[in-house]
């Protein structure tokens, strides 16, 4: 008997094994579907947001155009002769209305002094015109910054 016993014993350590690897693969596949039960869940929820907010985002999104965000120009050299009679000078861009700030100096340290607009200079489009009395001197310099 103790040869049976001890193949018994075997067979019944083998049958703990089988058994042990058959529990954890079904908990394996019973934590598979749970976790693919969440992730679509998660899924589903994302896609439910999605689509509530399409409207938001288009609205979002038509504001945008409406009211594009500027862009800025910081210390641009308007093209035109520093010369003392050229009262005329161009921007790279048109500018928003009422955004432009023309600096005029006779050195180049610091800003010099801020031209007002209707009082110094007119502005059209890309056009500056200075005003008589306030037009730079060769070797003077201007500046504009603004937003377009």
């Amino acid at each position: 008997m103790p040869g049976e016993t001890d193949t018994a014993i075997q067979n019944l350590a083998k049958n703990v094994q089988t058994l042990s690897a058959q529990i954890a693969q079904c908990l394996t596949q019973q934590n598979v579907a749970q976790l693919m039960n969440v992730i679509n869940n998660q899924f589903s929820n994302i896609n439910a947001g999605i689509a509530a907010n399409a409207a938001n985002i288009s609205t979002l999104q038509s504001y945008v155009n409406t009211f594009p965000i500027p862009s800025f120009v910081d210390q641009e050299i308007p093209g035109g002769a520093i010369n003392g009679t050229n009262p005329t000078f161009t921007l790279a861009n048109n500018p928003t209305v009422g955004t432009v700030k023309l600096w005029y100096g006779v050195t180049a340290i610091g800003y010099g002094q801020l031209l007002l607009q209707s009082v110094h200079y007119t502005i059209a489009g890309k056009i500056i015109t200075i005003n008589s009395g306030y037009i730079p001197n060769t070797g003077d310099w201007l500046r504009a910054d603004y937003r377009y």
